[in-house]
């Protein structure tokens, strides 16, 4: 798993940059000269921070000063921190920690410090994470570590070392604009791809990335169903089912990249690749797992509610296909017989009940 941290330096003419990822270097110009270097590195950096400053702080509203120690301390939230100490940031927590600098005992040190003080230069007040390029940055940073994970699920053979990067690629690109980014790459495609690996572990995973991606983003929705993803999710659906798989994953993607699409294409997909007899097969071979299927029946009610106060014509018959879709299933007649279960518990029984009075009655 990859550790990002930033160290930087801070003095009256630059700020200096370094995080562990991509080999790559990039210079921005602007009233500041920004210098950027990224080093693929182990888990944490090498730090070593010299402070032209007499304290660095990431609040303007400063309540006290932080004591440093040769050990790394959490810096708390209004705490500013004194001329020579390094500085480490955990770009995926947001940690902020520091320490006294190496070099804090070195004539350099003293020099600098001397300097300030004839000088009176004032307290930073310079908030990296709140400048437009440093935003920039970040946004850059994510997008070439993001491009490097795909590159590795998509060659690794190893499963542990796939699943543990499938993980940290459902973090990133549950930010919408990453993902976006993502979308309008061939890497995109090589996501998808990953859905058909022999390792079931491997899919299901997949599933929960591409899942967040599109999940409340109409424009990745849309560029996935060009794919032929759906197809591809419905066949994950019959591949797992004949090893009894667990599809939590796999609803989740599916349920997600139909839901929200404009023009109710949700419902027209739903209806063109009769969604409504795969969900009546997971009611069925689910008997006992009452939270798959209450998520079957909330997605199903979604949809059908989406478009409910629409004046449109076309919509109308949209919903009413779908609705005969549902009957000619069997999907509410499973349900009905879920219902009448006597080891249902009570809330499921009395949340099935009005679902399914609201699907199954409707039109």
């Amino acid at each position: 798993m990859f550790q990002i941290f930033i160290l930087f330096i801070i003095s009256s003419n630059c700020l200096s940059y370094g995080s562990g990822s991509i080999n790559d270097t990039l210079i921005l110009s602007n009233a500041s000269d920004i210098s950027i270097t990224n080093t693929l590195l182990n888990d944490e950096f090498p730090l070593n921070i010299d402070s032209d400053l007499q304290t660095v702080s990431f609040n303007d509203t400063i309540t006290s000063v932080l004591q440093p120690t040769d050990e790394w301390q959490t810096i708390q939230p209004n705490q500013s921190i004194p001329a020579g100490c390094d500085i480490r940031i955990n770009l995926q927590t947001g940690k902020k920690e520091a320490k006294w600098s190496a070099d804090r005992n070195t004539d350099k040190f003293r020099v600098k410090s001397q300097l300030n003080e004839e000088n009176n230069i004032p307290v930073s007040m310079y908030d990296p994470f709140k400048s437009s390029e440093f935003a920039s940055i970040i946004q850059t940073e994510n997008y070439n570590t993001t491009i490097k994970l795909i590159e590795l699920v998509s060659s690794t053979e190893n499963t542990t070392d796939v699943l543990q990067n499938l993980d940290e690629l459902e973090l990133m690109l549950s930010d919408g604009d990453l993902a976006l980014s993502i979308s309008n790459t061939e890497h995109f495609t090589l996501l998808i791809n990953l859905l058909n690996n022999a390792n079931f572990n491997v899919s299901s995973a997949t599933c929960l990335v591409l899942g967040s991606m599109w999940q409340n983003n109409q424009q990745i929705q849309l560029i996935a169903i060009e794919q032929k993803v759906l197809p591809t999710l419905i066949q994950l659906f019959q591949n797992f089912k004949r090893v009894n798989y667990d599809i939590n994953s796999l609803l989740f993607s599916t349920s997600t990249l139909l839901r929200g699409l404009p023009y109710g294409l949700g419902i027209y997909y739903f209806t063109n690749y009769n969604i409504a007899r795969l969900l009546t097969d997971i009611i069925v071979n689910n008997r006992g797992n009452y939270r798959i299927i209450s998520k079957v029946v909330r997605f199903t009610e979604y949809l059908l509610e989406e478009f409910e106060n629409e004046d449109d014509t076309e919509l109308e018959l949209k919903i009413r296909e779908m609705i005969e879709t549902i009957h000619s299933s069997d999907y509410c007649a499973a349900l009905q017989e879920i219902i009448q279960l006597e080891e249902i518990r009570l809330e499921y029984r009395v949340e099935l009940s009005q679902i399914t009075s609201k699907i199954c009655s409707a039109y």
